[in-house]
């Protein structure tokens, strides 16, 4: 199976019996089944190099300078993401079995379809990325801005169990819930404000020297500064959490109906995993 540190391991936390069922599934699936999966990491390489080599990194991206987000770039994200709606709710329903009080054999179809449905996920958000030409950076600026500091969702929202990258100490699926003073989600939360503040730390300073270079706008330029200072001071801000600046929010106003209604709080957690991967 291909692999770039995009970890797809399943191991055992609080939850021993559901992975048993999950590692069962999979593996009755027999050859047919690992080959699919084999076949769909391989795909997904495909994408994430093509990503790497027509973009670069997140952080290679800069905002636009004058603080507003144009409409047809929102327009786009929009179709992005109704481009992942069929994955989306595929792997939502996957998840919603594994979390809920589904009988053992639903779990065990359920299963049978997790990681398959994660790479078909994955996979198919690289190719959307590709397909409208988004910078994986502008989407998730847009995403973290939009879904956390303008509509105030949670970043550790996700399921109860760590994906890949978001959790503090390993990579990989574990099962794990609330155990003592460790919660998978306040985990979750944690790193990905850790991961967003460094990235928004780069962003803004990227947008506050084109600022410069363009003639500064000296209004604008001081709620940078202050921005970049807050960021700087705390190590797990988002940026503008307190308010977004006026242009932005006009910006994304008339969407804001749209926009809520493509956020899923499961897969938030998947969304969090592809920001935090190391």
């Amino acid at each position: 199976m291909a692999s770039t540190g995009k970890k797809w391991a399943i191991g055992c936390g609080g939850g021993c019996l559901l992975m048993v069922i999950i590692l069962g599934g999979i593996a009755a699936g027999g050859y047919v089944g690992i080959k699919n999966i084999t076949e769909r990491a391989d795909d997904l390489e495909v994408h994430l190099d093509e990503l790497d080599d027509r973009f670069g990194s997140l952080d290679t991206w800069t905002p636009p300078v004058d603080g507003t987000v144009d409409q047809a770039t929102i327009q786009i994200f929009l179709a992005a993401r109704e481009d992942l709606r069929v994955q989306s709710i595929d792997l939502a329903l996957v998840l919603e079995t594994l979390e809920g009080d589904a009988n053992a054999l639903d779990k065990i179809r359920a299963g049978l379809k997790l990681v398959p449905s994660l790479l078909e996920f994955v996979g198919q958000r690289a190719a959307v990325l590709l397909k409208h030409d988004l910078h994986p950076g502008e989407y998730t600026y847009l995403y973290a801005l939009a879904y956390y500091s303008w509509l105030g969702h949670d970043p550790g929202d996700g399921p109860g169990f760590s994906m890949d990258g978001d959790d503090e100490n390993e990579s990989g699926f574990r099962w794990q819930v609330q155990d003592g003073d460790h919660d998978v989600h306040v985990d979750r939360g944690r790193r990905a404000r850790r991961a967003l503040n460094d990235l928004m730390i780069t962003w803004l300073r990227s947008q506050r020297d084109a600022l410069d270079t363009a003639g500064a706008d000296a209004a604008w330029a001081e709620a940078l500064d202050g921005e970049l200072a807050r960021l700087q001071g705390d190590p797990e801000r988002i940026a503008w959490e307190d308010g977004l600046p006026e242009q932005l929010e006009m910006s994304l106003a008339p969407y804001r109906d749209a926009i809520e209604d493509g956020y899923s709080e499961l897969l938030n957690g998947l969304e969090v995993a592809v920001v935090t991967d190391d």
